[in-house]
């Protein structure tokens, strides 16, 4: 979310110089201490709570001291070097949070200096004052993963377990050798954090562990922190009212139900409800295909993969770690034809040695093939550094990576989806937070908070239920009084101006009734939504074909087609 004016909270901006040194680190942990929340490095507007009695979870909230409407803290330890780290923030009574890591020379106005990057509550990534949309909106009993990959000095964000497609901040190759802290900034949220992983934390996925975790060398104290201040978080009393009001996502973040003159949003949880739908199904398809690049290259011989096109072994190879180019070439050989390893595929470089392991950046890396020229194969990757076995003089093997190009397309519209505010955003946004609020994509008929999209992401239970029994004979029948059905036969809104098609317009293909009928509710009756469904081979696309000819013979148009792959517009268009 943002705050104090765009700015998060006004803290004051430093400059980065490439050549200071990093701060010297603080006191080290002692016996039976662990991470916590910094009480030499937070702001006087947040409230340290201490335990919640459940491992060393801890709580915070925002206080009434401190004259900036947002306030910040950080952990007592950060993270450097190497490995792939995480910490867990609960927003415990919603409201604005923000959540995300820093360097110890960073003020608490977190992702306002180029020293700090976070991630909001109103689907909102920030850094160095730069405010962008990313992932979904979070709000109370949300639990955020926050997730430093330092092989790659990459930022990654959970919500509730689920992975949140794409990195959310890449930090450039100065930050390497700088300790980064986690990092929490509230507005009016109460939150718990968890740096161990206890507290009922979801379970990390890719390789990553909790900072807690890290050894020696890696974890780094802050330059504040006193050893024996504190044991593990002791639980306090309760605090009354974490309850707190209930809250709304508006033009200009997360307000009271008071605040916003009592605006509702009934649409909410059935739009989050259809988002997780359609989600856990993208992340079963993203588990097969990991699945299925795995068992090709553990079943499979290296030969076997070569004849494919698929992976090849017994390369050399260079790194340049300015660049992140790796140049790969065969010694005393030829390389072979690849058909599947081409420019700007995803692939996995490993060692020979070493094997393939996806959750194991010591092991396995993903790269981009950059180009293959001759006997040559030169690959792009954002990782510090590549595989590499204690024996030294290592040989390489690359392996086509999981194709994951639809998967991350589909999650991220969906997150963009879920973050919508619907028909509550600001019609004609004016200033720089309504228009970064304002979500042009989405609009007319599944505009969330509009009639037919309000009864289509109500009725995804059902209508998934009824897709599973595509033979009419075992489904139910329609149910014509249904939300979805009556706002489905309302009048499509017409056009303002006849529109005349550019291009030639075939004759009409032959239909059957059933095709017939679903061609009379779009052209002839001209219902506003409809679904056009089938087994393959039964002739939806036949029938599309028919209603956009239709429609252009009729003077309406143009006409947007869209389709979960390109092949499947070009079939429509092929029509």
């Amino acid at each position: 979310g943002k705050g104090g004016g765009g700015k998060g909270g006004g803290g004051k901006s430093s400059s980065k110089d490439p050549n200071a040194p990093p701060p010297a680190p603080g006191e080290a942990l002692q016996a039976g201490e662990t991470p916590r929340l910094n009480p030499n490095d937070c702001e006087a507007g947040v409230a340290l709570l201490g335990g919640t009695g459940s491992g060393n979870r801890e709580r915070a909230k925002r206080g009434t001291a401190g004259g900036s409407p947002w306030a910040g803290v950080r952990c007592d330890c950060g993270v450097v070097n190497k490995g792939k780290w995480a910490f867990c923030c609960w927003n415990e009574s919603g409201g604005n949070l923000r959540i995300g890591w820093s360097a110890a020379q960073a003020t608490l106005a977190l992702g306002t200096d180029e020293w700090s990057w976070g991630y909001g509550g109103t689907a909102t990534k920030s850094h160095n004052g730069n405010f962008e949309k990313y992932g979904q909106t979070y709000g109370k009993d949300d639990a955020i993963t926050c997730c430093l990959d330092l092989e790659r000095r990459a930022i990654t964000y959970y919500k509730n377990g689920r992975e949140i497609p794409g990195d959310a901040f890449t930090m450039d190759k100065s930050m390497s050798g700088w300790a980064l802290f986690p990092h929490v900034y509230t507005k009016e949220a109460t939150f718990s954090v968890s740096f161990d992983g206890s507290g009922g934390a979801p379970p990390l996925q890719s390789g990553f562990k909790w900072i807690a975790e890290a050894p020696e060398g890696v974890l780094m104290p802050h330059p504040t922190r006193k050893a024996g201040a504190a044991g593990a978080p002791k639980t306090l009393a309760a605090e009354e009212g974490d309850s707190g009001p209930q809250f709304v996502l508006t033009p200009y973040g997360w307000r009271t139900v008071e605040q916003a003159g009592g605006m509702k949003q009934e649409f909410r949880a059935n739009l989050d409800a259809y988002v997780r739908h359609f989600t856990s199904a993208l992340e079963k398809e993203f588990l097969a295909e990991k699945e299925a690049v795995l068992e090709k290259v553990s079943k499979r011989s290296t030969r076997q993969l070569q004849d494919e096109g698929i992976g090849v072994a017994g390369l050399s190879g260079e790194f340049d770690s300015t660049s992140g180019r790796i140049t790969l070439w065969p010694e005393g050989w030829r390389l072979p034809y690849l058909s599947e390893i081409k420019w700007g595929r995803h692939v996995l470089l490993s060692t020979c040695k070493g094997g393939v392991d996806f959750d194991d950046a010591t092991k396995t890396i993903t790269a981009e093939v950059e180009s293959i020229y001759g006997s040559t194969i030169t690959l792009l990757s954002e990782y510090e550094r590549v595989p590499a076995t204690k024996d030294g003089n290592d040989q390489y093997r690359i392996d086509l990576g999981p194709n994951l190009v639809a998967n991350k397309r589909i999650d991220k519209m969906l997150d963009e989806l879920q973050r919508c505010l619907g028909v509550n955003q600001a019609k004609d946004p004016r200033d720089a937070i309504q228009k970064l609020n304002y979500n042009a994509n989405l609009c007319g008929l599944l505009l969330p908070g509009a009639p037919l999209a309000d009864a289509l992401y109500a009725d995804i239970q059902e209508s998934s239920a009824a897709a599973l029994k595509w033979d009419p004979l075992e489904r139910n029948p329609p149910n014509p009084k249904a939300d979805i059905s009556r706002h489905a036969r309302e009048k499509d809104i017409g056009i303002t101006s006849p529109y005349n098609a550019v291009s030639q317009i075939h004759s009409d293909k032959p239909l059957n009734e059933s095709q017939q009928r679903a061609r009379n509710m779009v052209l002839n009756d001209r219902h506003r939504f409809s679904l056009i469904q089938g087994p393959p081979g039964t002739g939806k696309t036949t029938t599309a074909s028919s209603i956009i000819a239709g429609w252009l013979e009729t003077n309406r148009g143009p006409v947007l087609a869209s389709a979960f792959s390109n092949r499947g517009c070009d079939n429509i268009a092929g029509q």
